[in-house]
């Protein structure tokens, strides 16, 4: 009788366990409907310095979902014709309300190759292909928000 007794014990504890997980998980807010969008808006030649050029590229960051988006940090990549030319970080935004948009200017920098490869490019002016990532952390989790835009952008100089 001594030995059912923490058996019993325990197959209350691990009920009570599955039940609170099965709870959580039915709360949980679906990320497929909810899930943020960037754009990209400009991109701004700002200067050189030794053989890095600086860059505004200038992000459109739309929040869908029903609650308020905070982001803690926000890192951005910038491929230009297949290539990395340009990369930046910039911290904390003010939190996005639901259904609301906001553009962010983030300073990036591109080494010597990617600062030729940006402004020589094609003969011809005209767009250029990009493809741009951006990563939103946000606090207290453990795994960034990963978004992409691609398409074609004039770039300023």
């Amino acid at each position: 009788m001594g030995a059912s007794r923490p058996q019993r014990l325990l197959q209350c504890c691990l009920a009570l366990a599955a039940s609170s997980l099965l709870s959580a998980c039915a709360g949980w807010p679906g990320e497929a409907a909810s899930t943020p969008s960037a754009q990209l808006v400009s991109i701004r030649q700002l200067g050189r310095d030794g053989g890095e050029t600086h860059y505004l590229v200038t992000v459109r960051i739309a929040n869908p979902g029903p609650r308020t988006l905070q982001v803690s940090g926000m890192t951005c990549r910038l491929r230009v014709d297949e290539t990395l030319v340009a990369e930046g970080f910039t911290g904390a935004l003010a939190p996005l309300a639901p259904g609301s948009a906001t553009q962010v200017g983030i300073e990036t920098k591109a080494n010597l190759f990617g600062g030729l490869k940006l402004m020589a490019g094609p003969v011809a002016p005209g767009p250029r292909q990009y493809r741009v990532e951006v990563r939103l952390r946000r606090p207290w989790h453990w795994m960034p928000i990963v978004l992409h835009d691609s398409g074609e952008v004039d770039i300023d100089k």
